[in-house]
């Protein structure tokens, strides 16, 4: 493993290149490896795309440098439930086929997904080839059972994470999670990730309001609500919402909100982006937002757009959940709302655009917060110091 030479995988289930937080979370990770001398596949290992939607059409090639391939051999669903189901099966053969005929060169594989069938094949395969398995983990369970039904949730709880030789966990709550529940996996910690070799250049600011992400349980709605107080002092600024909501339901009740407070002009729905798109309109923002609220996903995990937004060195308004203060300090390096508060939201989002020239210092302060800690090629370089002291030099499954 001293050798730079080594091989990463990372295999799942979500889009690639374009998507939203899981997919930047993948690119960071790809593209610290590759700084840090690493070859990296990002493997697709299930079609991602609906028919009346379609971000990525492409089967395989080199995104910024980062090879990617889907196993199906094709981006699309079908509309199809009975045929979805079949797809499944197959895929998992061809996943099964695929990695036993390319894990010869015994790569560290990163499983970035949730599904249990999908970690025991990658674990028939790891064995056959002597591979090192890893688990990609940024949500409390609870997250990820409550789209589980009894059966499937027994198993991912009680065998999911028991396939890996370690686990790679976004936050220090996480951690104590897993160190009471699964005290003999090994752990390391590795927090949000920006693309320290990709910094934005800085934009002439428009007159946008950014929130970038998954509107579900995301505080969306009471950033609509705090905007709609802030248009009456600054009338000339606009809500820019870039992502989607997992649910239909929630983004139509968010466009109704927003015909409500009549603020359709000023309301803008984006939809998702490509990272690169993302990036330009991140740095050419006059403020960067996120409302999230209070709740198990917010103590647990970390928002991995905050990486995104302070790189830029535009000033953030964040609220003050989770382990976001441990990082970041009201009125120093971003500007820290209650959860759940549209009153202080809103005040704080006007606090910044009242002082622009000390809100642009507190922005710059945050994007060497995000450069201190959020560094992508430091933190996989601490990842791959970990694998070589933890599940090489110890001889764990003769790997290596």
């Amino acid at each position: 493993m001293k050798n730079s030479q080594h091989n990463i995988l990372i295999v799942t289930d979500n889009p690639f290149p374009v998507g939203l937080a899981a997919t930047h979370r993948i690119i960071a990770y790809a593209r610290g490896f590759i700084t840090n001398g690493c070859r990296v596949q990002v493997i697709c290992c299930k079609k991602t795309e609906c028919k009346t939607s379609v971000h990525n059409r492409a089967t395989h090639g080199i995104y910024r440098g980062i090879e990617f391939r889907y196993i199906p051999g094709t981006t699309v669903k079908s509309k199809y439930l009975l045929k979805r189901k079949m797809d499944g099966v197959w895929g998992g053969l061809k996943l099964l086929s695929w990695s036993i005929m390319h894990f010869n060169d015994r790569p560290v594989v990163i499983y970035y997904g949730l599904s249990t069938a999908t970690a025991i094949i990658l674990k028939l395969s790891s064995l056959l080839k002597g591979s090192i398995l890893l688990k990609e983990e940024n949500e409390h369970i609870s997250i990820r059972l409550a789209s589980k039904n009894i059966f499937s949730g027994f198993v991912f709880k009680h065998i999911h994470y028991h396939l890996f030789d370690g686990v790679l966990l976004i936050t220090k709550k996480l951690i104590e999670y897993f160190q009471k529940n699964y005290p003999k996996k090994k752990i390391h910690h590795v927090p949000i990730l920006v693309d320290a070799e990709n910094l934005p250049q800085r934009e002439n600011r428009s007159n946008k309001i950014t929130y970038c992400g998954i509107f579900d349980n995301d505080g969306v709605d009471t950033l609509i609500k705090a905007f709609q107080m802030v248009v009456k002092n600054f009338p000339q600024y606009q809500l820019q919402l870039i992502g989607m909501a997992k649910k239909d339901r929630i983004e139509k009740e968010l466009r109704a909100l927003v015909n409500q407070a009549n603020l359709t002009d000023q309301v803008i729905f984006r939809g998702p982006q490509p990272h690169e798109v993302v990036g330009y309109e991140l740095s050419k923002s006059a403020l960067l937002v996120l409302a999230r609220p209070e709740s198990i996903q917010a103590q647990y995990g970390f928002p991995t757009k905050l990486a995104e937004y302070l790189i830029t060195s535009n000033p953030v308004v964040v609220t003050s959940v989770g382990e976001i203060p441990d990082y970041l300090k009201d009125n120093k390096n971003a500007y820290l709302a209650v959860p759940g508060d549209v009153m202080t939201l809103s005040e704080k989002i006007q606090e910044a655009l009242s002082f622009p020239l000390r809100a642009a210092k507190i922005g710059a302060e945050g994007r060497n917060a995000a450069l201190a800690y959020f560094n992508n090629i430091y933190e996989t370089k601490k990842i791959i110091e970990w694998i070589e002291k933890n599940l090489i030099r110890s001889g764990e499954n003769n790997k290596y």
